[in-house]
């Protein structure tokens, strides 16, 4: 498949969006044959075009966050990330056994108290999927 996506037009985040792009394709691919397979090329350079842009500034949106201690320049999510325990009626998981473990779980809902940190959970998700897409975008 052709490198459709600009390294220059998306920054840094080009390689980050690349890997997870070229992880969705073998989902989209899978149990293609023939003029189907034709039409899976034309989509999936299709998504390339058109996620591009939306993968990188959602990436860039959650690569850095302002704390109430560094209110006028942002900091590396990844540098000041807290992991965290969830639970589950009476079953505690690790955050990032969770991501791992995601498509197992189906739907899931974080609930919290105001500050807890849910919305930064959250960004450190897109993050890691970003990272290990697992053939979802995030």
């Amino acid at each position: 498949m052709s490198d459709i996506i600009s390294g220059v037009a998306l920054g840094s985040a080009a390689p980050v969006i690349k890997k997870a792009l070229n992880a969705l394709e073998p989902t989209i691919r899978k149990g293609a044959t023939g003029l189907a397979k034709h039409l899976i090329d034309k989509a999936v350079a299709n998504l390339r075009i058109g996620f591009s842009n939306y993968l990188s500034a959602s990436y860039d949106r959650c690569r850095s966050v302002k704390t109430l201690l560094s209110q006028d320049r942002p900091l590396a999510l990844l540098d000041i990330y807290v992991h965290l325990l969830l639970k589950c009626q009476d079953e505690t998981i690790e955050d990032d056994n969770l991501i791992e473990n995601l498509e197992s779980y189906g739907r899931i809902v974080i609930t919290g108290l105001a500050g807890c940190g849910k919305s930064i959970f959250i960004k450190y998700l897109t993050l890691c999927r970003f990272e290990n897409g697992y053939g979802k975008i995030p």
